[in-house]
C-alpha cells in the first residue's frame, strides 16, 4: 500500500512539471494511510510509602500508591497487572490471599527471612518470623476492573487488570495499618525495616 501511495504523488509530480500551460482549475487531492502502534502510560499520582510500625501491636498508619493508566489500546494489545516481589535474595511474590483476605507479606531487610517463614506468613500461619502481613485493597475507576489471580506462572500472585474498552482510569492500592492476625510476634519479629515492593507492568501482547 505504501508502495502505490508513493507511485501516485510521483506521477502527479510530473503531469504538473511537463506542462507549460494551465487553463481553469486544478483540483488534486490526496489520501495518506497511516497506522498508530498500541500504546500505554503509567504513572504515579501519589504515595505514602512510609510508616513507623508500633513494636506492641504491630499496627502503623497505613500506606497508599495512586496511579493513572492511559491507553489508545484494548486488551489484546497489552497485559496489565501489578506484582509485589520480596526484596530478599530469592524475591518471591509477596501478595496472597488468607482466609479470603487480600493480603501482602512485608519482610525485615535487615534480617532476612527464610523462604518457608514467608510462605508460612502469606498463609497465615504463626511461624513466619521477621514477616508481617497486612491487608491490601485495590480499587480501580471503571470501566476498567481489577481481578486478584494467585499463581501467576511467571510473577506469581497478581492483580489483573481489563480496560473493558477504557481509556484512562486511576487506581487506588491502600495496605492496612492492623496486621493480619498471627502474622506479628513482637519476640518473633526483630526490629528493623519491613519491606515489600510493588510494581505495576504493561506488557505488550
Amino acid at each position: 500500500m505504501k508502495r502505490n501511495i508513493l507511485t501516485s504523488l510521483i506521477l502527479i509530480t510530473a503531469v504538473l512539471t511537463s506542462t507549460v500551460k494551465a487553463y481553469g482549475t486544478v483540483d488534486v487531492r490526496q489520501r495518506l494511510l497511516t497506522s498508530a502502534e498500541p500504546a500505554v502510560a503509567i504513572q504515579k499520582l501519589s504515595e505514602n510509602n512510609q510508616g513507623v510500625i508500633d513494636p506492641a501491636t504491630g499496627t502503623h498508619g497505613g500506606l497508599s500508591a495512586s496511579f493513572k493508566i492511559t491507553t489508545n489500546s484494548d486488551d489484546s494489545g497489552y497485559d496489565y497487572f501489578l506484582t509485589s516481589m520480596t526484596p530478599t535474595s530469592v524475591p518471591t511474590s509477596a501478595f496472597a490471599d488468607i482466609g479470603g483476605l487480600k493480603a501482602i507479606v512485608f519482610v525485615n531487610v535487615e534480617n532476612e527471612p527464610t523462604y518457608q517463614d514467608i510462605e508460612r506468613a502469606k498463609m497465615g500461619n504463626k511461624l513466619n518470623k521477621n514477616c508481617i502481613a497486612y491487608p491490601i485493597t485495590m480499587n480501580i475507576e471503571s470501566p476498567m476492573t481489577l481481578e486478584y489471580v494467585p499463581e501467576n506462572p511467571f510473577y506469581g500472585n497478581i492483580w489483573q487488570i481489563k480496560t473493558n474498552g477504557g481509556e484512562s482510569s486511576n487506581l487506588l492500592q491502600t495496605v492496612g495499618g492492623t496486621p493480619i492476625t498471627s502474622t506479628y510476634n513482637i519476640a518473633q519479629d526483630s526490629s528493623g525495616t519491613y519491606q515489600a515492593v510493588v510494581t505495576f507492568t504493561a506488557i505488550a501482547k
